[in-house]
C-alpha cells in the first residue's frame, strides 16, 4: 500500500474515534481498480417517542395509558423509528412493575392490531405482561431501548405507570321522564332516561353501564353504556339540584308488568377496578285509574233511572294504587243526559263543593261531583254517560255506565183494599180498638207493572183511618208476597202494609176515603187511586129469641128427627156478618156445600150436639141423647147467608145422612142450646158474643 493510501484508512479511523464511541464499524470492504476503500454511513441511533403502559384484558388494550392495577394485565407500547438502518430489535425494561418472566427485557414488536389506543398510534407493543403486587398510588419508571441494523442503540428512559387499586365510586341511577322530573313511577312502552353520577380520583372513570333489563325487558340489557349526560338527549342533566353526567335513553317493554323494578350502574375506571351502585326502584305502572260513578237524585239516593227536565248529581270516585290519580282529568261525559253536545268531557269537582245532597250513598263515600240537568225533550230509552280520568303517569280510564230514561208515569192502581189483621176476610171494613177487636188492619194492593224503569215505591194515605197525621205514605212492599189475604186466599195480593192500627176515635158507620199511589224509579207517579172503608165499631150479638131455630121436610110426621131438606137457621143482629170469617173462602154470595155433624154422646145422661164442620159456628147442645144412637154426617149440606130487617141469618140444608139407621126420633119438649163461636166476626172484625140461645125440640 503506498502511502498516500495509507494516509487515507488513517484518517477514516481517526473520524470514528472523534465521533466518541458511537458504535459504527465498517461493514463490508472491496477492492476495485481505483484501489479506494469505504464504509457504512448510519451513526444515528433509532428515536423513540410516546412509550407508554395501557392496562388490558386477553391481551386487549382495555384501559387509560399510564396507569395499572396491582396484580394487573398490561401492554407496553412505543413508537420507533430509524430512516437509515431500520430497526432491529426493542426492548422494555418493567422490573418495577412487573417480577415474572425477563421484565427488564420484554421485547416490543411490530403492532398490527389495537395499534391506536387513548388516541395514540404506536408502531410497537409487547406481549401481555402481568404487574406484581404493587402499592396504590405509586409512580413507576420503565424504560425502551431500541437497536437498529447498524448497531445504533437509543435508551428512552421517561416512562412512568401510576399503580391504582382503588374502585371508582358511582351513585345509584334514577330514572328522568320527558319533563326532566325524576320518576319514582314508569309505564310500559315509554321513553325514559337512567341517569347517574361514577368518579375516580386514579386513573378516571372509563365506562359507566347500567343494568336496565327490569325495564326494558331484554335480557341482555345488563350492562347499557351511559355517554356524557349532554350529548344523551336527556330533557334536563339537573334533576332535584343534582347534576348528572351520566345518562343513557331507554323505552319501557312493551308488556313491562306493575310492579317494582331495580336497576344498577357499574363504573369502571382507567386499569378495569370496578364498582357497582345500590340499587334503585321505580315502580311500573300501566294501569288506568279505577272509577266507579253513579247518579243521585235531589233527595240523596242513588238512581238508575231519570226523567226529563230534573235535576240530578254524578257521583264517581276515581283511585290510582300506583302513580296515583291527577285529580285534575276527572272528567264526565253527560251530553247523552243533557242534549248539549259540548258536554262531553265535564270537568268535576270535590264532592263537598258540588251542591251535591249527600257525598255519601248507601254507605259509600264520594269524592268528585257533578250537578246537571236533563234535557226537557229527553226521550225515554237507556241512555249513556261515563266518567274518565287519568293517573299521574297518563293512564287513562273511563267507567260507562247507562241509566234508564223514563218520563211516563205507571199505570193507576184499580186492585187494592183495606183489610182486617190478623182476620183477614171482607175488605174495606175497619174498627176502633176494643175488647172484641184490636183495629188492625193492612193495605193490600196490585199495582200494573211499569215498563219503564219499573216500580219503585207504593204507598197509601191511610191518616183518616189511623188518626196519624203522618201516616199520608205509608210503604207497601213485597215482602211475604204473593200474600194470600187470611181466611180469603183465593185472593192474592203482590204489596200490602205492616200491620196497623185504627183510631180510637173512629166514628160508628163513618165512610173515610183513603188513596194508594204507586211511583217508579225515575219518581214518576201514578194517579192517586181512592176508596172508602166503613167504619163499624159494634159487636155482633145473637137475638134473645129465635137466635137459633130448624125446620122439619117431612111434616108434623118427622118432627123430632132430622132429615135430608131439613134446616138449621142461625141469626145475629149484624147485617156486615162476614161469611169469610164463618167458613173460610166462602164469600156468601152463592150457598157453598158444608157437612152437619151429629154427634152421639153416649148413654141417656148425655146429650147429643150438632155442629157444622170447619165452620165457626159454634155448637148446639140438642137437649136429648135421642136424636142418633151413634154419630151421623149430613153431607152434600147447603149453607147461605142472607140479611133483613137488621139481621144477618146463616141457613143449612141438610144433605144426605152417613147413616140413616143411626137417626131417632124425639118427642116431647127437649130444650136445645146454642153456644156461638166467637171466631165469627163482622166484616169489620167485631168478634161475636157468645151468649148462649135456647130453642125448643129439633127438627
Amino acid at each position: 500500500m503506498s502511502a498516500r493510501r495509507k494516509l487515507i484508512v488513517s484518517g477514516f479511523v481517526l473520524l470514528a474515534l472523534m465521533v466518541g464511541g458511537s458504535g459504527a464499524a465498517f461493514v463490508a470492504t472491496s477492492s476495485n481498480a481505483a484501489n479506494t476503500v469505504s464504509g457504512a454511513n448510519d451513526w444515528v441511533a433509532p428515536t423513540i417517542t410516546n412509550p407508554g403502559i395501557v392496562p388490558s384484558t386477553s391481551g386487549t388494550p382495555s384501559g387509560t395509558t399510564g396507569f395499572v392495577k396491582s396484580g394487573g394485565t398490561y401492554l407496553v407500547y412505543a413508537n420507533v423509528n430509524d430512516a437509515n438502518a431500520g430497526v432491529s430489535s426493542i426492548r422494555a425494561n418493567v422490573s418495577n412493575v412487573s417480577s415474572a418472566g425477563t421484565p427488564t427485557a420484554v421485547p416490543l414488536t411490530a403492532c398490527v392490531s389495537n395499534c391506536t389506543v387513548n388516541g395514540v398510534t404506536y408502531n410497537g407493543v409487547s406481549a401481555e405482561q402481568t404487574a406484581k403486587s404493587l402499592t396504590n398510588g405509586a409512580t413507576l419508571s420503565f424504560s425502551v431501548t431500541a437497536t437498529d441494523n447498524a448497531s445504533n442503540t437509543a435508551t428512552h428512559n421517561g416512562g412512568s405507570v401510576t399503580v391504582d387499586t382503588i374502585n371508582p365510586t358511582v351513585n345509584a341511577p334514577i330514572v328522568e321522564n320527558a319533563a326532566g322530573a325524576n320518576a319514582t313511577f314508569v309505564k310500559k312502552g315509554t321513553t325514559y332516561w337512567v341517569l347517574t353520577n361514577a368518579t375516580d380520583s386514579t386513573s378516571g372513570v372509563r365506562t359507566v353501564t347500567s343494568d336496565v333489563h327490569n325495564l326494558t325487558g331484554n335480557a341482555g340489557d345488563t350492562a347499557v353504556a351511559l355517554t356524557s349526560c349532554a350529548s344523551s338527549g336527556a330533557p334536563a342533566c339537573t334533576v332535584s339540584a343534582t347534576t348528572y353526567a351520566y345518562a343513557v335513553q331507554l323505552t319501557t317493554g312493551a308488556s313491562l308488568a306493575d310492579g317494582s323494578k331495580a336497576l344498577t350502574a357499574t363504573a369502571k375506571d382507567g386499569v378495569g377496578n370496578s364498582a357497582t351502585s345500590g340499587s334503585s326502584t321505580v315502580t311500573a305502572d300501566s294501569t288506568a285509574p279505577a272509577i266507579t260513578p253513579i247518579v243521585e237524585r235531589a233527595d240523596g239516593a242513588s238512581t238508575t233511572a231519570v226523567k226529563k227536565a230534573t235535576t240530578y248529581w254524578v257521583l264517581s270516585n276515581a283511585t290510582d294504587s300506583g302513580s296515583g290519580l291527577d285529580g285534575s282529568t276527572v272528567k264526565t261525559d253527560i251530553h247523552n243526559l243533557t242534549g248539549v253536545g259540548g258536554d262531553t268531557a265535564v270537568a268535576l269537582v270535590s264532592c263537598g263543593s258540588s251542591g251535591a245532597p249527600s257525598c255519601t250513598v248507601s254507605g259509600t263515600t264520594y269524592a268528585f261531583a257533578k250537578q246537571f240537568t236533563t234535557k226537557g225533550t229527553l226521550a225515554d230509552g237507556n241512555p249513556s254517560y261515563s266518567v274518565s280520568a287519568n293517573d299521574n303517569l297518563g293512564n287513562a280510564g273511563t267507567q260507562s255506565a247507562s241509566v234508564t230514561a223514563d218520563s211516563t208515569p205507571p199505570p193507576n192502581i184499580t186492585d187494592f183494599a183495606v183489610i182486617k189483621d190478623p182476620a183477614g176476610g171482607s175488605p174495606n171494613f175497619v174498627g176502633k180498638p176494643q175488647a172484641f177487636n184490636a183495629g188492625g188492619f193492612r193495605v193490600y194492593a196490585n199495582p200494573p207493572a211499569d215498563s219503564g224503569s219499573g216500580l219503585a215505591t207504593v204507598t197509601a194515605d191511610v191518616h183518616s183511618l189511623t188518626g196519624n197525621a203522618g201516616d199520608t205514605a205509608v210503604a207497601l212492599t213485597t215482602t211475604g208476597c204473593p200474600c194470600a189475604v187470611p181466611n180469603n186466599t183465593a185472593k192474592t195480593y203482590s204489596y200490602r202494609s205492616a200491620l196497623l192500627t185504627t183510631s180510637a176515635s173512629l166514628v160508628n158507620a163513618a165512610s173515610l176515603a183513603y188513596t194508594i199511589v204507586s211511583a217508579d224509579n225515575a219518581l214518576n207517579s201514578s194517579t192517586a187511586a181512592a176508596a172508602n172503608a166503613t167504619v163499624d165499631n159494634t159487636q155482633p150479638v145473637t137475638p134473645s129469641t129465635g137466635a137459633v131455630s130448624t125446620t122439619n121436610a117431612g111434616g108434623s110426621s118427622g118432627l123430632g128427627k132430622a132429615g135430608t131438606s131439613d134446616t138449621i137457621s142461625f141469626k145475629f143482629t149484624e147485617l156486615n156478618m162476614d161469611p169469610f170469617l164463618i167458613l173460610t173462602g166462602w164469600d156468601g154470595t152463592a150457598s157453598t156445600p158444608v157437612t152437619v155433624h151429629l154427634q152421639n154422646k153416649g148413654g141417656a145422661s148425655q146429650n147429643d150436639s150438632l155442629s157444622v164442620t170447619g165452620a165457626n159456628l159454634g155448637t148446639v147442645d140438642m137437649g136429648d141423647s135421642g136424636y142418633v144412637s151413634a154419630n151421623v154426617d149430613f153431607t152434600n149440606s147447603s149453607m147461605t147467608i142472607s140479611t133483613a130487617a137488621g139481621v144477618a141469618t146463616v141457613t143449612i140444608t141438610l144433605g144426605t145422612p152417613s147413616s140413616s139407621g143411626s137417626l131417632a126420633q124425639v118427642a116431647g119438649t127437649p130444650t136445645a142450646t146454642w153456644t156461638p163461636d166467637s171466631s165469627a166476626a163482622d166484616k169489620a172484625g167485631n168478634t161475636v158474643n157468645a151468649t148462649s140461645r135456647t130453642m125448643g125440640l129439633m127438627f
